[in-house]
């Protein structure tokens, strides 16, 4: 068995012990025994997507060696990733959440924000809307509470990463500083014709 197996199906045993002894019932047992753990939060009404992803998973051992449009996953160590899905146990996520079936795309109807958790294969979503009537409070604190922990931790992963811009002629950093200085510009202009 490699030792890469080895540390793996270790962390999937601490999970499920550290789940056992804490008294964590609702958390799946597909969950527990992952050996790869995905956390990712939407905001719908940006379209903006921040995802962690244990370190050891093989399909992103090359993520911050390609280039990317943007640096929204980050590589975080398997301990945080437990302690993010124990955080989120502990909050009420699997109480709300749903797992989706392979290929099922989430109805964004009146969606707010969406925070779903990959455990190997397996899907699970907590998906926030308005419009749905009257307004559960447990759920929106819970959503909030899982949400704000995962954006803490994401803030905490450091990467380094390379990101293609659709800049042609390479000079991004001269080009967003002539567009705030002309943001700037625009700014005083409007102030001086009121």
């Amino acid at each position: 068995m490699r030792l890469t197996s080895v540390i793996t199906s270790f962390r999937a045993l601490a999970v499920a012990l550290l789940a056992a002894s804490t008294g964590c019932s609702s958390l799946p047992g597909d969950v527990a025994n992952a050996e790869n753990l995905a956390l990712s939060l939407t905001d719908y009404r940006t379209d903006k997507t921040l995802a962690l992803v244990n370190d050891t998973n093989p399909d992103f051992q090359d993520l911050y060696s390609q280039p990317r449009k943007d640096a929204s996953i980050k590589l975080a160590p398997m301990d945080m990733m437990v302690s993010l899905v124990e955080f989120a146990d502990s909050h009420r996520f699997f109480d709300y959440a749903r797992e989706l079936a392979p290929g099922e795309a989430p109805d964004r109807t009146n969606a707010i924000g969406a925070i779903t958790l990959t455990a190997d294969a397996r899907n699970y979503l907590f998906l926030l809307q308005y419009g749905e009537g009257r307004v559960d409070k447990g759920k929106v604190q819970a959503f909030t509470d899982v949400q704000k922990k995962i954006a803490e931790e994401y803030n905490h992963v450091s990467s380094l990463q390379f990101i293609s811009t659709s800049n042609t002629d390479g000079n991004y950093f001269d080009n967003e500083k002539k567009r705030i200085e002309q943001q700037n510009q625009n700014r005083k202009k409007g102030k001086a014709n009121e």
